[in-house]
C-alpha cells in the first residue's frame, strides 16, 4: 500500500514479505494473493485492490489515502 501502482514480481515479493530467495516455487505468492482477495470479497478479473500484471506480478491499485 505505501508503493501504490508499483508492480511487485514474485522473487521480490518472496524476498521481502518471507526472507527467502526464489529457489522456492514462487505459486506461494499466487495461493496468497488469492487469500487476500477472497477476505477482501475481490474478483481477480475486476480487481479493485490487488490488480495482476500478466508476466510481471501484482500491484495495489486501490486509492491510498496519506494522513
Amino acid at each position: 500500500m505505501s508503493h501504490p501502482d508499483e508492480v511487485f514480481g514474485r522473487e521480490r515479493l518472496l524476498q521481502t514479505v518471507w526472507g527467502f530467495d526464489a529457489i522456492v516455487i514462487s505459486r506461494a505468492v499466487d495461493h496468497r494473493v488469492a487469500e487476500i482477495r477472497r477476505v477482501l470479497g475481490e474478483d481477480a478479473a475486476a480487481a479493485s485492490y490487488v490488480e495482476t500484471v500478466p508476466g510481471l506480478g501484482y500491484r495495489f491499485v486501490h486509492p491510498v489515502e496519506r494522513g
